[in-house]
């Protein structure tokens, strides 16, 4: 179990290097094209896709948490479940939501209500006082009970995991995840993992193409193509050396270490060298590609305006533009099958469209529409948010999931929706959690719980088909 753990997180680290290799490509190729080799002008123009992220990004997300980080604020939210099929009146689950943010005491209350018309149904709410996180629903029990984010191998304990297992266990949970893909490296560091990485392409591998008529994002180009051809001994050597030599460069395998440990506070980077060999060897045993693969950039005044990536039996195409990214994903049954009369039957190939798409005005809209099948536009997915700026003393937002399907010449949608007003200012005292008014599950034994869960048990199931009942009348 260790090593598959250990195993995912190398997996995990080489994606985050990959990455900061695609950065250093930007920074390292920025002049004329004039004397570059195919290699130069290739990476050049691949590390371009990065520039796909900022279409993904919403620049108010950093002023907002800036803005709460900074004030004492309240959060009014409606939380919405709908289905609708034809012209059919939507059938909907409301929840309203509060929350709310005391900046002097570091206190955060929260609060969700279901509701049928203007009948509150059901509500649960939760505090974060110091260290101890708890929830409460009056219809169930009158206090608090929660947890103590601390000393955890001790609670674990408590709670009958046995001794060899605790060393997996934090003493506390980081709720503030920031994994930094930069890692505070400067560039110079950057440019030497890509060359590591990169070295033992075969130069004859990259071709320059010349220039080919092409669309992108319904745009037509003139634009210059550049390829790179891996086959499976390339990939095989090119994993395989970077990896020796993250193991035995000391910089590098401290670099390495760090990063493991930004995603797994409890990693052992006293095993490091022998899971990179675990990893080499699987590597060289199981790594298999039946073709090829070929990965093609376009470029026109600079700027990359799609890429090829082409697996044979998978392909992905991106388009990229500054305000919309269209990827597509083609996949190709490469193998003729038999019918039971005997007849030879065709490949199957299906093609998915992933588009994201970003609004830029007083508010950011990002959202992505998914169709699973070109052939079947009317089956859709779309996703969507938008959130407001920090330039007044409040914010709205709002966020979308909505799913669309046509059956027999009959629409249906379902949605879940969440529309939220936050508005900075003093709050009302949030109560600081205790022993005196909290169940804490921290101070009980194991058995004392079972007892005190089993009480309550009764009380839940009464609650929740008593909120069921009331929803479907």
């Amino acid at each position: 179990m260790r090593k598959r753990k250990t195993a995912l997180i190398i997996i995990i680290t080489l994606i985050v290097l990959l990455v900061l290799a695609s950065g250093a490509c930007a920074a390292l190729y920025f002049t004329t094209d004039l004397f570059k080799s195919n290699e130069e002008r290739f990476w050049k123009y691949f590390s371009k896709n990065l520039d796909a992220f900022n279409v993904i990004k919403n620049e108010n997300l950093d002023l907002q948490n800036q803005f709460k980080k900074q004030n004492s604020y309240v959060t009014n939210g409606t939380f919405t479940i709908s289905s609708q099929t034809g012209t059919e009146s939507p059938q909907q689950i409301n929840v309203a939501t509060t929350l709310k943010h005391d900046a002097n005491t570091g206190r955060t209350y929260a609060d969700a209500t279901l509701q049928k018309e203007s009948n509150n149904l059901l509500t649960v709410s939760y505090i974060n006082s110091n260290d101890v996180y708890a929830i409460k629903c009056d219809n169930v029990y009158q206090n608090y009970i929660g947890f103590r984010n601390s000393n955890l191998k001790e609670l674990a304990k408590n709670m009958g995991v046995p001794e060899d297992q605790l060393g997996e266990i934090p003493d506390s949970i980081n709720f503030d995840l920031n994994l930094n893909l930069d890692s505070n490296k400067n560039d110079d560091t950057k440019t030497t993992y890509f060359d590591k990485l990169l070295e033992n392409i075969p130069k004859e591998n990259y071709q320059n193409l010349g220039k080919e008529q092409i669309s992108s994002n319904g745009v037509a180009y003139n634009a210059n193509k550049y390829s790179l051809t891996l086959d499976e001994q390339t990939v095989k050597q090119v994993l395989t050396d970077f990896l020796t030599f993250i193991k035995e460069d000391p910089t590098a395998l401290n670099d390495f270490n760090n990063t493991m440990l930004d995603i797994d506070s409890q990693y052992d980077v006293n095993n490091t060298v022998e899971s990179i060999n675990d990893m080499i060897s699987d590597i060289q045993e199981n790594l298999t590609m039946e073709n090829a693969a070929t990965i093609t950039v376009y470029e026109q005044a600079g700027q990359t305006v799609k890429t090829e990536i082409d697996f044979v039996t998978v392909k992905f195409t991106m388009d990229l533009s500054a305000s919309e990214v269209v990827l597509l994903i083609e996949t190709h049954d490469t193998s003729n099958t038999l019918t039971a009369n005997t007849e030879v039957q065709e490949p199957q190939n299906q093609t998915m469209q992933i588009t994201f798409n970003k609004a830029q005005g007083n508010e950011i809209t990002n959202s992505i529409s998914i169709v699973p099948d070109i052939n079947h536009p009317e089956q859709s997915i779309t996703i969507s948010v938008t959130l407001g700026n920090t330039q007044s003393a409040s914010i709205n937002n709002s966020y979308l999931i909505s799913v669309n399907n046509v059956v027999e010449n009959v629409a249906t949608t379902q949605s879940i929706s969440f529309d939220t007003l936050t508005t900075a200012g003093e709050v009302e005292e949030i109560m600081e959690l205790k022993n005196s008014n909290t169940v804490i599950i921290n101070n009980y034994q194991l058995q004392q719980l079972q007892a005190f869960f089993n009480s309550l048990s009764p009380k839940i199931e009464q609650v929740l088909a008593s909120a069921l009942q009331a929803l479907q009348q």
